[in-house]
C-alpha cells in the first residue's frame, strides 16, 4: 500500500476521468475530486480498487464532475461516508444514496 498514513487526498481540477486504480489508501478520511470529468457509471472502481477499497471515508467532494446519475453508487459500500458534496452537476434524482446510513450532509 502506497501512503499507508493518508488522512486527505485532494485531486481538484486534474481532469480525471476514473479513479479506479486509487487504492488501497485504508486510512484515507477525506477526496476531493471536485472539477474532474468522473464517470460515475465506470470509473469508481471495481471491489478490489477504486472508491470501494476506501471503508474509512468520511467525505467525498466530486463537484462539477458532470454527474447525471447517482444509482451508481449503490455498488459503493461507503460504511462511514458523513459528507458527500455533489454542487455544479445535473443530478436529476436521488436513488442510488439510501445505503449511506452515516451520511449526515449532503450538498
Amino acid at each position: 500500500e502506497f501512503f499507508p498514513s493518508l488522512r486527505e487526498l485532494t485531486l481538484d481540477g486534474n481532469m480525471l476521468d476514473t479513479i479506479a486504480s486509487l487504492g488501497p489508501l485504508s486510512k484515507l478520511l477525506a477526496l476531493r475530486l471536485n472539477r474532474n470529468k468522473i464517470d460515475v457509471a465506470n470509473g469508481l472502481g471495481t471491489e478490489e480498487t477504486g472508491l470501494r477499497t476506501l471503508a474509512h471515508l468520511q467525505v467525498l467532494e466530486m463537484g462539477s464532475n458532470g454527474i447525471t446519475d447517482l444509482s451508481p453508487f449503490a455498488q459503493t459500500a461507503l460504511p462511514t461516508l458523513r459528507i458527500l458534496h455533489l454542487p455544479g452537476n445535473e443530478i436529476s434524482k436521488l436513488e442510488g444514496l439510501g445505503h449511506l446510513e452515516q451520511l449526515r450532509e449532503l450538498v
